[in-house]
């Protein structure tokens, strides 16, 4: 199959592109049908591929460092698309690993591995049911040396999923194949979403562990450990109060041991962060709530940044649907929460994808809907958009000096400023989950404060200050994240 050249020359009806001044930042969208899609940074650009308008048809787009299209692909299957998100992985400078679950009935789906070349011709396929079961479902992979390992479920009966652990060579054969059954607890079961190697030779597993009675329904992340041919070693659910969980995403650490991330249910509603670090002998060496509280915590993708910290993200509903993005430390320090939408309503973007790109900043994929120029329609797009290391979408939204990091002025809205007795301030994309609050008077003395804000707005009172310009600063953890300026009357 040749490279399709016709769609450069269409990519203007097919790409729609805003820049920023710089290079390093873009905002596009393609016609597509949308899911989650998979992505993967090129020397020369990113490539994305995401099921089309036709569900049985992937699109591959290559596009260039500022997101202009290279070339487009079309892949053609004989069922439906599940795109798994996490399953795209380069073997070698010449080959590309890809991996999806094409459904036939609701009943009745397989994992589907395709080796493609730099042009995107199809190397070789392989169709793929865990044993003498008809359902298989793929929902992450990890290249590890020359072996190509996937996870999701099998669902061998009418009540019970099973982790799935599956392990091919880079040629797509099989090697070994294992899955792991829950022994107890109802309709349900267990299901793999995120794959790390161990010192040892083994794997790590992070998933869910899910039951669905009648009445409610009970999501707990867990950790699965297998030796190199998938034994299983150990597992353990971790367990809340609320028992409103959702599946672990796993890195490795730079001390060997590994770090935990998934949604976590809380008290009073929303959801937020459930942060640990884990060894590989299964010790829970840290377990924590971090980040914001939402009303939903997207946690499709994660992904280490070139600075040595880490995004993850997905889609919310806080204030419309959205995509939104958090970044923290390997030790679970919040470095910054942001939201992101294309246009100027936030009820229609989400985002499934992030990788990182050699300015410590990182691409990120998503799914658009255009309600605007196609009311009632809902058209849909897929959406890549490129930021720097703070999450900024402009060049010069942000400033770093030794002890700041300062975010987007625009964010910080005061209204009414000149104000009288209170003012409330808005801070748009900034999300504070312990922030505080400085003012300053034209000499720069400390004049009023504030601690423990939460969420993007509050108000401030005019109290003993007098009239006059103010500056106020915004911080979380000692981190200047934001500045405006305040006039009281």
């Amino acid at each position: 199959m040749m490279r399709s050249w016709v769609y450069i020359l269409l990519s203007g009806l097919f790409g729609f592109q805003s820049f920023a001044q710089h290079a390093n930042y873009f905002d596009t969208i393609y016609y597509s049908g949308g899911n989650r899609a998979e992505l993967l940074v090129l020397d020369s650009g990113y490539v994305t591929m995401v099921r089309g308008v036709e569900d049985t048809v992937l699109q591959i787009w290559e596009v260039d460092k500022k997101g202009a299209t290279v070339s487009f692909q079309p892949f053609s299957t004989n069922a439906l698309i599940g795109n798994c998100g996490n399953c795209f992985e380069r073997i070698n400078p010449k080959r590309f690993i890809y991996a999806h679950t094409l459904f036939y009935t609701i009943d009745s789906a397989n994992v589907q591995l395709v080796k493609f070349n730099p042009v995107w011709d199809t190397v070789k396929t392989c169709n793929y049911y865990f044993g003498n079961t008809v359902t298989t479902q793929v929902y992450g992979m990890k290249k590890e040396k020359d072996k190509i390992l996937v996870t999701g479920y099998t669902y061998p009966d009418s009540n019970r999923y099973q982790l799935l652990l599956a392990c091919f060579d880079t040629a797509l054969n099989l090697l070994w194949e294992k899955s792991y059954a829950r022994a107890s607890g109802g309709i349900g079961g267990l299901w793999g979403f995120s794959i790390e190697p161990t010192a040892d030779g083994g794997y790590l597993i992070g998933g869910l562990n899910t039951t669905f009675p009648t009445w409610n329904v009970t999501n707990k992340g867990m950790l699965l450990k297998t030796d190199s041919s998938g034994n299983e070693q150990w597992r353990k659910t971790l367990s809340y109060p609320t028992n409103n969980g959702g599946a672990l995403r796993l890195a490795k650490r730079s001390d060997g041991n590994f770090l935990f991330i998934g949604p976590q249910g809380v008290f009073g509603g929303g959801e937020t962060y459930r942060f640990g670090v884990v060894d590989a002998s299964g010790t829970i060496i840290k377990d924590t709530l971090i980040g914001p509280v939402i009303d939903e915590i997207g946690t499709e993708n994660l992904t280490q940044t070139l600075d040595g910290n880490f995004v993850i993200g997905g889609e919310t509903q806080e204030g419309g649907w959205q995509g939104h993005v958090f970044k923290f430390t390997e030790d679970g320090d919040s470095i910054w929460h942001r939201y992101y939408y294309r246009g100027d309503r936030q009820d229609f973007s989400s985002l499934y994808n992030f990788k990182a790109t050699a300015d410590s900043g990182f691409v990120m994929a998503g799914t658009h809907y255009d309600v605007v120029n196609n009311p009632g329609t809902k058209v849909i797009y897929h959406w890549l958009k490129k930021v720097d290391q703070y999450g900024c979408e402009v060049q010069g939204c942000e400033s770093v000096g030794l002890d700041e990091i300062r975010g987007p002025l625009s964010s910080l809205a005061i209204y009414p400023n000149p104000f009288g007795s209170v003012a409330f301030v808005n801070l748009g994309s900034l999300y504070l989950s312990n922030g505080s609050y400085q003012i300053y008077d034209a000499q720069g003395k400390e004049v009023k404060s504030e601690e423990g804000i939460y969420g993007n707005s509050f108000e401030v009172e005019k109290g003993k200050l007098n009239t006059g310009l103010y500056t106020m600063v915004i911080l979380e953890k000692g981190v200047v994240l934001a500045r405006g300026k305040l006039m009281v009357k």
